[in-house]
């Protein structure tokens, strides 16, 4: 809103406290219990809580606010945050948080390439990613089993799960490099 109006900073941190208060009382968005290095999981009273979430989601808003001197650190960063969060929320079983989170991660990206950039891209990486689904599933057809391992039962094994990933990742490692040797620095 300070882009749009004339806000003093007071203003702008009061209204930060009053949307992340809504966000807090609606109650998916709480950090109800604290890790503390090398012991127990330290469960948070409601008000500590409150006041935790609190400084939490204003002392991040104001973080990426105040690294947005240079062109595309903002959206780097929150969209490298956006996919930790992802992957943290799919590893603590919270779809709700992930899908939010794999949102703002895809959507992070448009805003850094031109548009017909980001859909070749997604095309590209989108055929990759299928391409190696169909390789592992033609390399065990080639061996002649099923699964890739015992260590997901009827997933097809781990190797199933990671293939699209794996070529994904092949892909954007050679677009890295191809961007570094003819576009300059990345």
């Amino acid at each position: 809103a300070d882009d749009l109006f004339n806000l003093s900073a007071i203003v702008r941190l009061l209204l930060q406290v009053v949307v992340a208060s809504l966000v807090w009382s609606i109650g998916d968005v709480q950090v109800n219990v604290l890790s503390v290095p090398f012991g127990e999981m330290l469960e948070l009273s409601e008000p500590v809580s409150w006041v935790v979430t609190i400084l939490w989601l204003v002392g991040m808003t104001n973080a990426i606010n105040w690294i947005d001197g240079l062109d595309g650190l903002a959206a780097g960063v929150s969209g490298i945050a956006a996919t930790i969060m992802l992957f943290v929320s799919l590893f603590a079983d919270r779809p709700a948080a992930a899908l939010i989170a794999a949102a703002f991660a895809a959507f992070g990206a448009p805003g850094q390439l031109p548009l017909g950039a980001f859909m070749l891209l997604s095309v590209v990486l989108s055929f990759a990613a299928q391409m190696g689904d169909i390789g592992e599933s033609a390399l065990k057809r080639r061996v002649g089993v099923k699964d890739s391992s015992n260590l997901l039962p009827g997933h097809g094994g781990v190797l199933d799960r990671l293939d699209g990933m794996i070529a994904v990742f092949a892909v954007m490692l050679v677009l890295w490099m191809l961007l570094l040797i003819f576009g300059g620095s990345a």
